[in-house]
């Protein structure tokens, strides 16, 4: 039962990115019965196994969390909506409870990461084919382009946060392990991604993406020729994609970013929603509004489109610190990595954190699948560093034909 729920769980994976294409029965995401499966047969093999795999500090933390936030509800200003944030925030545990305990080696983290950046895709060609057959405008003042259900700047960050992951696929340690088809599909990923963000206008996504770049730049330099050649086509494809079918006017909404802000754009309003956010936080300093309920207390009936000022809001103080805590968990196991994984997990994470700088991310899915996969695969390289290293000479005199990749990790740490 338990290789039944794995399986279960990638296939949950690969459907997040493209969720809000699956409806069933009114306003019900396919994804989340597929999650819900997964969950129930995830259960009958604990219950066969007798026993889970023992909690990591990420986990502890979360749970202190939904168990704050389910306490706002005593004093929530909307109730109803806080019930109903509840009812998520508690499939979000599940979620990240069920990942920590079947996904516990860098090969299966690869896997989830794979599925994803495949999911990714879908969304990717959504975008396309909505540009292509030209509907309505999301936003006419923009010209920009929506697909899948999603919200322009929502689908634009899936699509960003994929990127950091296809390249570590095609281009990590154990990428020599791959197909030649399954590396193409995930460099290819690259330019897909860069034009679908083009397309949307989002500028969160596309400033999201700077710690992508630098990981493509680190990882350039310590590349082969091929590997190399591979990837400036790849990078080259995107520019010149950009350069001769995107809309320039969404070129320049994104290019012109740093520019806007210095000028003092509003941010598409976002200014004066994150000015009445802090309004709202100074009246309920310690305990909130009550969780999901910043709507229901902004001025602008809209969401914080920042996930520290929504946290704030909603869950006060106590709540943040416990957000916190959730934080310095991740920040930890990433401390304890070395080289690629380093780089490439940094990298992840940054992206997810710039991203929720424009965005209400706390109760995203791929936020929460991505930092979870994190946390396991530093605990997974850990583990496998920690074992003892076996003795040379009782092995045959292929050991010598290269060197063995935990002495590597070890050396470099």
């Amino acid at each position: 039962m338990r290789k039944q729920a794995y399986w279960l769980t990638i296939a949950f994976i690969f459907t997040v990115p493209w969720e809000a294409a699956i409806q069933v029965g009114a306003g019900t995401r396919g994804s989340r019965y597929l999650g819900l499966i997964a969950a129930a047969v995830w259960a009958i093999s604990v219950i066969l196994r007798g026993r889970i795999r023992r909690l990591d500090a990420f986990v502890k933390a979360y749970f202190l969390f939904l168990l704050w936030n389910g306490l706002t509800l005593l004093w929530s200003i909307a109730p109803d909506t806080s019930f109903s944030g509840f009812v998520t925030y508690t499939q979000i545990f599940g979620m990240i409870l069920i990942l920590w305990d079947l996904i516990e080696t860098e090969k299966q983290v690869e896997t989830a990461l794979q599925v994803f950046v495949l999911g990714a895709y879908i969304s990717c060609a959504s975008i396309f084919v909505n540009w292509v057959t030209a509907p309505p405008p999301n936003s006419p003042a923009h010209n920009r382009i929506n697909a899948l259900g999603f919200e322009t700047d929502g689908i634009a960050l899936i699509c960003a946060m994929a990127i950091p992951a296809a390249w570590h696929l095609a281009t990590g340690p154990n990428s020599l392990n791959r197909s030649k088809a399954i590396i193409t599909i995930n460099f290819a990923y690259l330019p897909a991604a860069v034009f679908a963000i083009i397309l949307t206008g989002t500028r969160g996504a596309a400033i999201a993406s700077v710690p992508t770049f630098l990981f493509i730049v680190w990882t350039l330099r310590r590349s082969s020729s091929r590997r190399r050649l591979i990837a400036w086509t790849m990078l080259g494809l995107g520019v010149l994609s950009v350069m001769f079918f995107a809309p320039p006017e969404m070129v320049q909404r994104i290019g012109g970013s740093v520019a806007d802000v210095l000028e003092g754009d509003s941010l598409s309003g976002r200014r004066d929603i994150w000015a009445d956010s802090l309004e709202t936080f100074a009246d309920h300093p310690l305990s909130g509004v009550g969780l999901d309920s910043h709507r229901a207390s902004s001025s602008y009936n809209k969401e914080a489109h920042n996930t520290i000022l929504s946290i704030l809001v909603e869950s006060g103080l106590i709540g943040f610190l416990a957000f916190g805590a959730i934080a310095i968990a991740v920040l930890t196991r990433l401390l304890q990595l070395r080289g690629w994984a380093a780089w490439y997990w940094r990298a992840q994470i940054s992206v997810l954190f710039l991203g929720s700088m424009s965005l209400s991310l706390e109760d995203s899915k791929p936020l929460w699948i991505l930092s979870t996969l994190a946390v396991v695969n530093a605990a997974a390289i850990r583990a496998e560093l920690a074992k003892p290293l076996p003795d040379r000479s009782m092995l045959p005199s292929v050991w010598g034909q290269g060197p063995d990749m935990r002495e590597l990790e070890q050396v470099e740490s």
